[in-house]
This record gives structure tokens, sequence and C-alpha cells, in this order.
């Protein structure tokens, strides 16, 4: 039995190990990188982990967001490349969707007020950068005409005596070389264009999120002012059903004392006419 606990605990260890491993070796890994793969898979696994509760998975999504938006800032800021940007929409995305497809109310109306101002501090950055994109292309053509070409003096070259013989013209030897690919590069205002589409995506999504938190509200007011008039009408049919039997019991009251009125009245009648017998 020792024996057999003993594996599966070393079986155990392998497994959650592994991934631990290979989430600290990604934790710094760009796009581009060739470990940046695994570096989304291990998010994926971990958001299929904690798939069963909606609180979970939503607030991971939103770090995931802000792990998109360093990994931008960050290509952008060193290499001014827009690699990262759209990884950031597609998570933005993904968040917002995974938000909007809750039940719970309450959870979700935290999510959106968490999320919104993460989306709002993403935008300030990109922002940010872009106009330092902007100011740094336009000084670049300033640059070029300050700088001046410098003048090259005319060097006199060295002629050798010709020979009486020429020396005999070597056979040149073809060799297929291979021509590399150039590798695309983007250019300044490329990233700048990827930058505001990425903005008008972020901003697109925060309005739809406030437009769901407004429509809750408004749905709680409206539920909570049909709670109210159902109340007053209970009251108010309440009030008409007291008054109405106030109204029976007095009518019952003065039935019953008109009835005792009768009584006596008829008493007192036949207490004459036993007395006008007793007379005769």
């Amino acid at each position: 039995m020792s024996h057999w606990f003993d594996k599966l605990t070393i079986g155990f260890v392998i497994v959650f190990s592994v991934p631990t491993a290979l989430v600290i070796l990604t934790w710094n890994s760009l796009p581009g990188n060739f470990d940046y793969p695994i570096k989304l898979a291990m998010e994926n696994l971990l958001l299929l982990v904690v798939s069963p509760s909606y609180a979970a998975t939503g607030n991971l999504n939103v770090k995931y967001t802000e792990r998109r938006s360093d990994e931008a800032a960050q290509l952008l800021a060193t290499t001014q490349s827009g690699a990262g940007l759209v990884f950031l929409a597609n998570q933005v995305t993904e968040t917002k969707s995974t938000i909007l497809a809750g039940s719970d109310r309450i959870t979700q109306k935290q999510l959106v007020v968490r999320y919104v101002k993460t989306l709002e501090q993403t935008n300030t950055k990109l922002e940010a950068q872009k106009q330092t994109m902007i100011a740094t292309q336009s000084e670049q053509p300033e640059r070029t005409r300050i700088q001046a070409s410098p003048t090259l003096r005319p060097e006199t070259q060295y002629v050798p005596p010709q020979l009486s013989k020429p020396p005999p013209t070597p056979t040149p030897v073809v060799v297929d070389t291979p021509t590399p690919t150039p590798t695309p590069t983007e250019s300044p205002q490329e990233v700048i264009d990827e930058i505001e589409e990425t903005q008008d995506l972020i901003e697109e999504t925060i309005d739809d999120l406030n437009t769901v938190t407004l429509n809750q509200s408004q749905g709680q007011e409206s539920q909570g002012q049909e709670q109210v008039d159902q109340l007053d009408a209970d009251t108010q049919r309440q009030g008409n059903r007291d008054q109405g039997q106030e109204q029976d019991d007095k009518r019952d009251v003065g039935t019953q004392g008109q009835g005792q009125g009768n009584g006596g009245q008829g008493n007192e009648d036949q207490g004459r006419g036993n007395g006008g017998q007793g007379r005769d």
C-alpha cells in the first residue's frame, strides 16, 4: 500500500511541477518569441481549471488583459512593433464576452467596474505611446535636413605600369548564392494606425459594458418602483376592506339596537295588555 502511495505522490508532483516550470520559464515571454505560444497555452489551461466559477474566470480574464497590455507597451517602447496589439485586441474581446455571459448580476457588475477601469488605463498608455511615435516621426525629416552630406575630395589613384603581356584573366566560377528574404517591418505610421484601431475597440467595449450596467440599474429602479406601487395598492385595498368592515359593524350594531328597541316596545305592549285583563 505504501509503495503505491509513493508512486501516486511522485506522479502528482511530476504532473503539477511541469506546468509550474513552464509558467515560470515563459513568464516574461513576448509576442514573437518562440516560447510565447506555450505561455498562452498555460493561461488557457488555468482558465479551464477555474471555468466552473464565473467570478474566478472573469477576474482571470481581466488579469490576462492587463498582461497583454504590458506586453504590447513593452514592444512599442523597445522595438516600436505592434505585434502585441493583436493579442491585446483578442483578449479584450474574449474578456468582454466572458463578463457579459454571466448570470450573477452582482458579480457581473463588480467585474464590469474593474474591467472598465483596466481598459481606461490601457487606453491612456496607448495614447501616450502613440503621441511619442507621432512626435518621433515628425522629427525625423527635420534631422535629415540638418545633417549635410560630407564633401568627398578626389583622391589621386595610383596607376601601375602596363606589362608587355597582360596576365591571363582567371575564369570566374559561378556559385549560386541564395538571396536572403527580407524581413517585413512595419512603418511607424502602420503601427500608429494599429494603435488607433485598438483604441477604438477598447472604447467600444467600454461603452457596451457601461450600457449593460446602466440597463441593470434602470431595471432595478423599475422593479423597486413596481414593488412600491404594488405595496401602495395592497395598502389601499386593505384600507378599503377595513372601511367596509367598519361600516358593516356599524350597520350590524344599528340593526341590533333597533331590534332591541322593538323588543322593548313589544314587552311594554304585552304588559299593558296583561294589566288590562287583570282589572277586568
